[in-house]
């Protein structure tokens, strides 16, 4: 859907590139085809029953001073508004072939302009490990060392190895049955 607000910008275009004023209908599909659909899709959503009155603009001088001075201009000055990307969204919703993608559009919407509540609480883990740490978040754990983690899982997995780690030898000691004279 082109906004009065995209039609005014070809409007306000006229003056400065020196070009007779287009039809409501032709400036709809300008700025359809200058958002990236194709000249038969543009067309299409403007109204028209095919595209060789858009095609033909776009091909004349006049078309071309429009879209090089609108792509020149926009490749300046891209910012995304919010605004934008609740149009886009919209749209989005509007094209959804299915009602998860419906669903999905309306679930951005709504994370979007901060409609649901906190989502950073979930998953926050609230543990005290003998009052020497506290987890309040996942991203805790995955920064804690072997011998933290060990200590925040207790006695129930001693002797398993950890990923990357090498299992200690036991240290060496005097073997009582050991016979100098048998060993060559």
């Amino acid at each position: 859907m082109a906004t009065p607000g995209d039609l005014s910008e070809i409007q306000s275009l006229y003056p400065y590139l020196d070009i007779k004023p287009l039809t409501r209908q032709l400036e709809t599909a300008m700025m359809f085809y200058m958002r990236g659909f194709s000249a038969v899709a543009a067309s299409k959503a403007a109204g028209y029953v095919n595209s060789k009155v858009l095609r033909a603009f776009i091909e004349s001088e006049e078309g071309h001073a429009i879209l090089e001075y609108l792509q020149n201009r926009h490749f300046q000055d891209i910012r995304v508004t919010r605004d934008h990307l609740t149009q886009m969204l919209f749209e989005a919703h509007a094209k959804a072939a299915t009602a998860t993608e419906e669903i999905a559009a309306i679930r951005e919407l709504g994370k979007m302009h901060d409609l649901y509540e906190n989502d950073k609480r979930k998953g926050a883990v609230n543990v005290n490990i003998d009052n020497a740490v506290k987890i309040a978040n996942p991203k805790q754990l995955e920064r804690m060392s072997n011998e933290q983690l060990l200590q925040f899982v207790g006695d129930d997995i001693k002797g398993l190895l950890i990923e990357g780690e090498v299992e200690k030898e036991p240290p060496i000691t005097e073997d009582p049955d050991y016979d100098e004279e048998l060993d060559v």
